[in-house]
């Protein structure tokens, strides 16, 4: 089995990575940690450097591999994906199916409360776009 979590460095991200870790425990699963780093706003808005965000979010998903091995996963993996701010559902679906994650693991909302209300939530459009099923840990 392979599960697939989402991490944004939230709380309840963090709650998503520990119920991952579990799960992966008792099922001796292996786990891909996935984060998006936005690049800019899709449709709009300003593009920013390659290089910049890149370290810290790098360290969101060391955390989050440290989190689950510490838990008991048997494997753990990261990955850092670039994509549009508002893409992130996407960028997570695509991850999922490129690592063949039989079930993929997040928190109801991320980081930034006024954009999940403009926007939508990440975690409301990743259930309506998965071919899988997605684990919303509260």
């Amino acid at each position: 089995m392979k599960l697939l979590v989402a991490v944004d460095g939230s709380e309840h991200a963090a709650k998503a990575v520990e119920a991952a870790g579990r799960l992966a425990a008792a099922s001796n699963a292996h786990v891909v940690v996935v984060h998006q780093r936005s690049d800019g706003v899709a449709d709009h808005g300003p593009t920013l450097p390659s290089d910049e965000g890149s370290e810290s979010a790098q360290a969101i998903v060391d955390v989050a591999v440290m989190a689950l091995r510490a838990a008991g996963a048997a494997s753990a993996t990261g990955r850092v994906v670039r994509g549009l701010k508002g893409e992130e559902a996407q960028a997570i679906m695509d991850v999922a199916r490129d690592e063949e994650a039989d079930i993929v693991v997040v928190g109801p909302r991320g980081l930034g409360r006024l954009a999940g209300l403009l926007v939508g939530s990440v975690t409301d459009r990743l259930v309506q776009l998965s071919d899988r099923p997605v684990l919303v840990v509260r």
